[in-house]
């Protein structure tokens, strides 16, 4: 049996393009198997969801707060979620940024989010603004460590005594990585 791995696909408009392929020492590791531990600590406890750019942000909430019990942690940008459902992520740990300048997702989207999970009781919502920036407040996000150090502290919530709604993850919502 061959070990479990994840893969993750390189877009298409990537292929071919690895500067680091053939190189020794610096060279991309992606083909390594992942270890049967990491594999089930990354799928069954630190399911966290980050956009990529633009909408993603919408997407993210989007996302939780139709399925709340898979995630660890959330970490909108530039974005905005149902208000009304806000409840159901109320036990998920969330970091929102977004930029003061935003001329493309109005800054509101997110505050009127952030507000939200705040009255639904939310255990936690930090929330940056970045005063100077625009739409692109993504780079200052994923270039703060402070932010990688948050996300992999956390855990998911499940059980309504670590404040979570839920206890069990429904088995439609289960990855299995082979």
């Amino acid at each position: 049996m061959d070990p479990p791995r994840i893969e993750i696909p390189l877009a298409p408009r990537l292929r071919g393009q690895n500067p680091n392929r053939g190189k020794s020492g610096d060279a991309d590791l992606s083909e390594a198997a992942v270890s049967a531990e990491v594999c089930k600590v990354v799928a069954e406890e630190f399911v966290t969801v980050t956009p990529s750019l633009d909408m993603g942000g919408y997407g993210t909430w989007d996302l939780a707060v139709s399925t709340p019990e898979r995630f660890a942690s959330l970490m909108p940008i530039c974005g905005g979620g149902d208000t009304i459902r806000a409840k159901n992520i109320k036990h998920v740990p969330q970091w929102v940024h977004h930029g003061e300048r935003d001329d493309i997702i109005p800054i509101s989207a997110s505050k009127k989010m952030v507000t939200a999970l705040e009255r639904a009781g939310a255990m936690e919502v930090r929330f940056s603004v970045y005063a100077e920036d625009g739409h692109d407040s993504w780079t200052r996000a994923y270039g703060d460590i402070r932010v990688g150090e948050w996300m992999l502290g956390q855990r998911r919530r499940n059980d309504e005594k670590d404040g979570g709604d839920r206890t069990f993850v429904r088995a439609e919502n289960k990855v299995q990585i082979v």
